[in-house]
């Protein structure tokens, strides 16, 4: 169900977005950001969506309900990836691979071998190398 919901907003916002957006990368220019409000609102959610899911992982003490909650983000990112919102899936991985999650080398390390490949499926459908 948080895959779907999360789903339902990014689509609110990318309905929104009108096709003059895209024009001169307005989005990554601040005189021209005013011409691109829907794709800048796509961004924050991202990063909310990203960050918020990263703080979920560390902010858990204990380190086997913190391995739960990392196979928790990884079964919603499989799910989103069957609702085809690559764009989340992408924010799920970003929050998996972020830096403070990183750290956590006994989480990781005591993640199943279902839950290691499957992650290793969603970075293979996000990344940028093929």
């Amino acid at each position: 169900e948080v895959a779907r919901q999360l789903t339902l907003i990014s689509f609110d916002i990318y309905k929104k977005i009108h096709v003059t957006e895209f024009f001169r990368a307005a989005w990554s220019k601040e005189k021209l950001k005013h011409l691109a409000p829907h794709i800048l609102q796509m961004i924050d959610h991202y990063n909310a969506v990203s960050s918020g899911f990263a703080t979920a992982i560390v902010t858990v003490k204990d380190a086997r309900q913190r391995v739960k909650m990392v196979q928790r983000v990884i079964e919603i990112g499989i799910k989103l990836l069957e609702l085809h919102n690559y764009h989340l899936v992408s924010a799920l991985v970003s929050a998996i691979n972020n830096s403070a999650v990183g750290r956590l080398k006994f989480t990781h390390a005591r993640l199943s071998k279902k839950s290691r490949q499957q992650l290793q499926d969603l970075e293979s459908v996000v990344s940028m190398e093929g």
